[in-house]
């Protein structure tokens, strides 16, 4: 092939354009892959792609339950507070909080002093009479109030030591009366065995 100084122009002109033509190729290239590691990296950071519009969160409106009130029964022989005050329709827990068993009564009729001092355990006149079974430590009790009135209530076997408590139902009266033990309804938890209103042999 011949050497002269044309031939010579065109093998560098030949040997430039190909290293242009490799070097844009490689550019390309590497703009291709930005461009995927950019696309990947969006979708795994969703904070930096554009946002869709927030969702309306707000809640729908719900009922509120009624009121619940806990009364602890204590190793000091007390109803802990001894005095409430609740609208008809709310509800009250008992909760043995004590080393000792004892129970919830507003049922005169279990009064083991009524002779000597009927008022331990009084209802207003169209209430019905309540009460829990003998709560071992830890169990709870829990009964809802819908006459208004006071209501006085005693701790059966505990009564002479002083534990008494009273009970004022202000506001009209609401639904039916429920008794629910804790655990399963109507069940003392642990005993698998329908609960029954603790009452004197």
């Amino acid at each position: 092939m011949p050497h002269g100084p044309e031939n010579q122009l065109v093998g560098l002109r030949s040997r430039f354009g190909r290293r242009a033509t490799l070097r844009v190729g490689a550019a390309v290239s590497l703009v291709g892959v930005a461009g995927a590691i950019g696309r990947a990296l969006s979708l795994g950071n969703p904070g930096s792609a554009a946002r869709a519009a927030p969702e309306d969160t707000a809640a729908s409106p719900v009922a509120s339950p009624a009121a619940t009130f806990t009364v602890l029964m204590t190793t000091r022989l007390r109803f802990d507070p001894d005095g409430v005050t609740i609208g008809a329709g709310e509800t009250i827990t008992w909760l043995n909080d004590s080393i000792l068993p004892h129970t919830a009564t507003g049922d005169p009729a279990q009064n083991p002093v009524a002779a000597s001092h009927p008022e331990y355990v009084q209802l207003p006149g169209a209430a019905e009479p309540w009460g829990s079974a003998l709560l071992q430590p830890g169990q709870s009790y829990t009964h809802r109030f819908v006459t208004p009135g006071e209501y006085r209530y005693v701790c059966v076997p505990h009564i002479l030591s002083g534990m008494r408590g009273t009970i004022l139902v202000e506001c009209e009266k609401g639904p039916e009366e429920r008794f629910v033990l804790s655990g399963s309804q109507g069940t003392p938890p642990g005993t698998g065995t329908e609960s029954a209103p603790f009452r004197l042999r």
